[in-house]
C-alpha cells in the first residue's frame, strides 16, 4: 500500500492505471484514505464539522464517483466500478495535507475569525469600520502561505482526479476533463433537488 502511495506522488498515470486494473486490490487502501480524512476533518474541526457533515460528505464522495462511472461508461469508457473507487480514493491524497493547514490556519486566527462573525450582530455602520483592522489581521505573510499552499493542493487533487478518471477509463485527456466537468453539473443539479425536496 505504502507503494502505491509512492507511486501515485511520483508517477500517477502509471499508478491509477495499475489501481484500475486491480481495483479490488486496492479497494482496502481508497477506503482508508477516505475514512481517515472524514474522521481527521471531523477530530480537527468538531464545532464546524458536526458528524452529520461527515455522512453528507461521504455521500458527494459517493455521488460524484457514480456520475464519473456512469458518465463515463456513457461517452465509452471502460472503467470497473471497484478500479474507479480505488483510483478516486488515492487522488483524495491532497485532501490529508488541506486539513493541515485548514487546522494550523483555524488555530492561529481564532479570535480574529470569530471578531469577523460577531460582526454581524452591529449596526450597518459600525460594520466596515471595524471589518477593514479584522482583514489586515487576516492578511499576514503567513496566512498569504497556506492560502497558496492550500490552492497548490487543491490544483494537485484536481490533477490527479483527472488522471484518475484518464487512466481507469481510458480516455484522452480532453475527455477526461470533460467526464469530470459534466460530473460537477449533474452533482449540482442532483444536490440542489435533494435540497429542493428536503
Amino acid at each position: 500500500r505504502v507503494k502505491i502511495l509512492k507511486d501515485v506522488v511520483r508517477h500517477p498515470s502509471d499508478a491509477f492505471r495499475k489501481i484500475g486494473e486491480n481495483g479490488r486490490k486496492y479497494l482496502p487502501g481508497a477506503l482508508t484514505i477516505f475514512v481517515f480524512t472524514f474522521l481527521f476533518s471531523y477530530f480537527l474541526f468538531p464545532i464546524l464539522f458536526l458528524f452529520r457533515g461527515i455522512l453528507m460528505g461521504g455521500f458527494t464522495i459517493l455521488l460524484y464517483i457514480v456520475l464519473i462511472y456512469l458518465i463515463g461508461k456513457v461517452l465509452g469508457g471502460e472503467a470497473e466500478f471497484a478500479g474507479l473507487v480505488s483510483a478516486m480514493g488515492y487522488a483524495y491524497i491532497p485532501s490529508v495535507f488541506m486539513s493541515f493547514l485548514f487546522r494550523i490556519g483555524l488555530r492561529i486566527n481564532i479570535e480574529t475569525i470569530r471578531e469577523v462573525f460577531a460582526l454581524q450582530d452591529l449596526p450597518r455602520e459600525q460594520i466596515a469600520e471595524r471589518a477593514i483592522p479584522l482583514l489586515k489581521d487576516l492578511i499576514t505573510p503567513f496566512n498569504v502561505f497556506l492560502a497558496i499552499a492550500a490552492l497548490l493542493l487543491g490544483i494537485w487533487g484536481l490533477i490527479l482526479t483527472v488522471l484518475a478518471c484518464r487512466e481507469t477509463h481510458r480516455f484522452e485527456t480532453g475527455k477526461a476533463i470533460g467526464t469530470i466537468i459534466l460530473t460537477m453539473f449533474a452533482a449540482g443539479a442532483v444536490t440542489s433537488l435533494l435540497g429542493f425536496l428536503t
